[in-house]
Order: structure tokens, then C-alpha cells, then sequence
């Protein structure tokens, strides 16, 4: 089962992402902030971290970049409503293994599910 974190400061759409990924056999656990992301992944220790980019107190760069310096190895995906394109350099260079545009489907999540069930 893989275990997912969603960081999302927004607690409808944290809510439908978890309802999606559980029906998708996934473990979950959520929060609101970049800050609770860092605490939260060294207990739930997910396979996926899920990251929104515009949040409070610590924007989603910061946090992949925190996560990534604390040790972190698993696959983060930052994950938002602004154009794709624009911020391909900016997940990079945090550190973040994709981008994915949100609102996120099933047919979207499914190939970065499926990379983390069969590693290359």
C-alpha cells in the first residue's frame, strides 16, 4: 500500500484528494501547512509526498526544499493551480521529483502511483 501525505492549506480540496487516493488503495494522512509536512514525514514516513505550492507560512518550495535537506528520499510532486510551464525550473531546483496541475484526476495521479509501485 502506498502511503501518501497531502499538504494543502485548502480543507475541501484536502478532503476530496484524500476520499480519491483511499479508493485508490492508498494510505493517507494530511495537513495544513509546510511546517506540519516536515514533523508529520519523519513518523508517517510516506512514499509520496503531495505538496501545494501556495501556502502560508512556508510556500511548497521551501518545504520540498526542508524536506529534502532533513533526509527525505521518497517521490514529492508539488502540485497547483498555476500554469505548468512556469514553474517546471522552480520544482527542479527544489528538489521536487514532478509537478502536477491541480485540480488532480485519477488519470493524472495514476503514472506517478504506478512509478512508485514499480521503480524503474
Amino acid at each position: 500500500m502506498i502511503r501518501v501525505l497531502i499538504v494543502d492549506d485548502d480543507d475541501v480540496l484536502r478532503m476530496l484528494m484524500r476520499r480519491m487516493l483511499e479508493s485508490m488503495s492508498c494510505e493517507v494522512y494530511d495537513v495544513r501547512t509546510g511546517i506540519d509536512a516536515q514533523e508529520v514525514t519523519q513518523h508517517f514516513r510516506p512514499d509520496l509526498v503531495l505538496l501545494d505550492i501556495m501556502m502560508p507560512l512556508q510556500n511548497g518550495y521551501e518545504t520540498c526544499a526542508n524536506l529534502r535537506e532533513g533526509g527525505f528520499a521518497g517521490t514529492i510532486v508539488l502540485c497547483s493551480s498555476l500554469q505548468a510551464k512556469r514553474e517546471e525550473t522552480r520544482t527542479v531546483n527544489a528538489g521536487a521529483n514532478g509537478f502536477i496541475q491541480k485540480p488532480f484526476t485519477r488519470d493524472s495521479i495514476w503514472p506517478i502511483l504506478n512509478a512508485i509501485r514499480s521503480p524503474a
